[in-house]
């Protein structure tokens, strides 16, 4: 294969970006999958929460949306009798578990994206030497051999940077996606406790 051709050819230094990229290629799959909207906040939950006014109403159908905004409403109607106060710090909590969960994989994105073209780097350094030590024992006559061995070294380059700049722009896309999931949350979260208001109110 192709593939295989290219990471033996890069030198061993290719291995660990060979990895690398497996674990690229993993984390960008399980967030694509976590990080959906409907997951999240289901759409019909939110348009109940808009349209619905009865809490308690509200209350009984929210388990038919099992997601991240039903439990934490879940939990703000358990509190309901709660200042607004305790119901906001309440929901502060819920919403730094879930950036906390819908981060998970995020720093490993970052840190292949920081990773990779030091890698990259290690291995065309490392390559080099193995040139200039063909220039010290075959002197510079070897015109094919030197250039195979620049080629060579500057495969670990290419490779590193293959896997680091997909890894930058996955990392700001999702960051971007949990800003977003995160302010869905509050808001929808934020009109509930608006409609609970009248519970506590004397």
């Amino acid at each position: 294969m192709d593939v295989i051709r290219y990471v033996s050819q890069g030198g061993f230094m290719m291995f660990p970006l060979f990895v690398c990229s497996v674990f690229l290629v993993t984390i960008i799959i399980d967030r694509l999958i976590q990080l959906q909207e409907e997951k999240i906040a289901p759409s019909a939950l939110c348009q109940l929460l808009y349209h619905q006014e009865n809490t308690e109403d509200i209350s009984e159908q929210i388990r038919l949306y099992p997601s991240a905004l039903a439990t934490i409403l879940t939990s703000l109607h358990k509190n309901r009798g709660e200042e607004s106060s305790v119901q906001n710090r309440l929901l502060a909590t819920f919403l730094n578990k879930e950036v906390y969960l819908l981060e998970k994989g995020l720093e490993g994105l970052s840190i292949i994206a920081a990773v990779a073209p030091l890698l990259g780097l290690l291995g065309t350094v490392l390559g080099m030497v193995d040139v200039f030590n063909t220039i010290v024992n075959q002197g510079v006559g070897q015109a094919s051999v030197f250039s195979s061995g620049i080629s060579k070294a500057l495969l670990t380059t290419i490779g590193g940077l293959m896997v680091a700049v997909p890894a930058l722009v996955a990392y700001g896309i999702f960051s971007r996606k949990v800003d977003s999931l995160i302010h869905l949350l509050d808001t929808n979260c934020q009109r509930y406790i608006l409609k609970l208001k009248p519970l506590y109110v004397k």
